[in-house]
């Protein structure tokens, strides 16, 4: 698993085309009047956890992320840049938001909201941003690149779902970990996010688990018990030379757009109507009504020639059994060849095990949850940030988080009611308590 700094030129080189940007990055944004602007958004601390709702448009849900996160937005720029394994320093991370600028189509509602951000942050600090790696000040372009490094440095990550009879209440109980490179500033900058939209937009309200100024769905869970979330399946190859949506909004899209009543086939469609430049699985899991089916994994990827670049891998059978669980980490098993995966099989083995057993998974399911992850657990090269639990039917996950000292899913634990975090304001327009 190497970084894709170079790879990412690899793989496509031979179809890049000298051309102006799909979409334009630059422009600049106007501060709010006055010294206390409307902030439509609100930060809080749960369990020494920061946790920032923000609603309305996107441009007001942005503004509000960027004013009330404006200090710890500039800070991950910095210790990002700092880090030059990942970042490949100022140089490194100019040439790849230039590729990136090349290659990517950002959706309107997400430059939008990213526009947002740029405003908030100059509204809090008084004026334009300047990034002293850069030597310059904050761009819009800027904030595009950071939401896209997804794709550009790989991400490992695991991932399981259960349901009917496997499970104490015959609910779903779903887990993922997000394993990436170490890098200690990431360690203690992790937020949640439940990003509400304006009364009567067709969005789904969603909780996302990432990192200050990512607007992507890496992890994520809506006001419906869909869940979604990002793993990386390696050397893949788009057929297309540019238009690529970042993957972190194709998987925005689906979560936002996602018809509760018919998950998989809406989700499918979403994911069709864009292209991303390297290979996913996209484990998605939801409410188990009747003892049915209650999560896929989509393969996806920039293959358009393939099933438009979506296969649906569904749940795992053994002899006549009902499909009651799946496992995702990062192999193709429809798309492609499976090789040896040790966080697969053990994965795969726990959950046959408890299938034949008389009881299933234990009556502590979310501590369950957490000790089949804390087996796939990364400490090394890579690292698991953080593991989370979920429970679609209630409408609830429980998420721990890396330490300075240790790694998820040992980490500090804070659960999430989305009935209470994703309420709709009462008023169109409120100021945040921090604003």
């Amino acid at each position: 698993m190497k970084y894709h700094h170079d790879r990412l030129g690899a793989r496509i080189a031979s179809s890049l085309l000298l051309s102006i940007c799909v979409v334009a990055f630059s422009g600049r944004t106007v501060l709010a009047d006055g010294p206390r602007p409307t902030v439509n958004g609100k930060l809080t601390t749960v369990d020494g956890v920061k946790v920032l709702r923000i609603w309305g448009d996107p441009a007001e849900r942005g503004f509000a992320h960027g004013y009330l996160l404006a200090d710890e937005i500039i800070e991950l720029f910095e210790d990002f840049l700092a880090d030059e394994r990942l970042s490949g320093g100022p140089e490194g991370f100019t040439a790849m938001s230039a590729k990136f600028r090349e290659l990517m189509k950002i959706p309107k509602p997400y430059l939008a909201e990213l526009r947002g951000i740029k405003a908030g942050l100059e509204a809090k600090k008084g004026g334009d941003i300047t990034i002293t790696a850069l030597d310059r000040e904050l761009t819009l372009r800027d904030l595009v690149a950071m939401n896209c490094i997804p794709d550009s440095i790989g991400i490992a990550c695991s991932s399981f779902a259960a349901w009917g009879d496997l499970t104490p209440d015959r609910k779903t109980l779903s887990g993922r970990n997000l394993d990436w490179h170490e890098a200690k500033f990431l360690r203690t900058t992790q937020i949640i996010v439940a990003h509400i939209p304006a009364k009567g937009a067709p969005q789904n309200a969603w909780t996302s688990i990432t990192w200050p100024g990512m607007i992507i769905c890496l992890t994520g869970m809506n006001e419906h018990g869909v869940t979604v979330s990002m793993h990386d399946v390696f050397d893949t190859r788009p057929s297309q030379r540019n238009g690529f949506t970042p993957r972190g909004f194709c998987l925005r899209a689906a979560i936002e757009g996602a018809d509760a009543g018919n998950v998989i086939d809406s989700v499918k469609a979403i994911l069709k109507k864009h292209v991303p430049i390297v290979g996913n699985n996209v484990p998605v899991s939801f409410p188990c009504e009747n003892n049915t089916a209650s999560a896929v994994v989509f393969e996806y990827d920039g293959n358009k020639k393939r099933s438009r670049g979506v296969t649906v891998r569904r749940p795992h059978f053994k002899r006549d059994d009902k499909p009651r669980f799946i496992v995702a980490t990062n192999d193709y098993h429809k798309r492609g060849s499976y090789s040896h995966c040790r966080r697969f099989e053990t994965l795969l083995q726990t959950l046959e095990t408890m299938g034949s057993s008389a009881t299933g998974i234990e009556k502590k399911k979310v501590e369950a949850g957490f000790k089949m992850l804390g087996s796939v657990s990364m400490k090394s090269g890579y690292v698991t940030y953080h593991s989370v639990v979920f429970e679609p039917n209630d409408r609830r996950l429980s998420v721990s988080f890396s330490s300075p000292t240790d790694y998820a899913p040992n980490g500090n634990r804070v659960t999430i009611d989305l009935k209470k975090v994703l309420r709709r304001p009462t008023g169109q327009r409120q100021r945040g308590a921090n604003g």
